[in-house]
């Protein structure tokens, strides 16, 4: 009942369980109405749970180089739909400003420090990747001269 389901939202465990309804009258309905509550609850926190799981497998991703991954999860805690926006916000930054792979990116760095300015970012459309092509194109220039 009301202590399974206390444990439940302070982490305590991970099942809730109803209270048993044994009457119509008002009590029965107050029974009827914290049932209901308590499973819109748990359904809220699983669904908060799943939204955090994809949000750390996001942030993975993106430590991979992939800069075009996004949450889409939905939480149902409002602090939880805050920080997913934020997140998304931040990503949709850092791939106007990068680019969508830093590993394309760090792949052409590696070509320039040695010495090689005949490849170039692929799809180039953030700004460090299109900066990162326009150096490649000026030092094939400055060389033929």
């Amino acid at each position: 009942g009301l202590t399974s389901f206390f444990d439940f939202i302070n982490y305590k465990t991970k099942n809730v369980s109803t209270i048993e309804v044994k009457s119509n009258d008002e009590f029965g309905q107050i029974s009827n109405a914290i049932n209901e509550n308590i499973l819109a609850t748990k359904r809220g926190l699983e669904q908060d749970n799943q939204a955090v799981k994809e949000s750390v497998q996001t942030v993975s991703v993106v430590e991979g180089g992939n800069l075009t991954a996004r949450i889409t999860a939905n939480p149902r805690n409002p602090q939880l739909i805050e920080l997913k926006n934020v997140l998304n916000r931040l990503l949709d930054a850092l791939q106007a400003r990068v680019g969508s792979d830093m590993n394309e990116i760090q792949r052409v760095f590696n070509s320039y420090k040695s010495l090689d300015f005949t490849t170039e970012v692929k799809d180039a459309n953030g700004a460090v990747e299109v900066t990162t092509n326009a150096l490649g194109q000026e030092i094939i220039k400055m060389l033929k001269q």
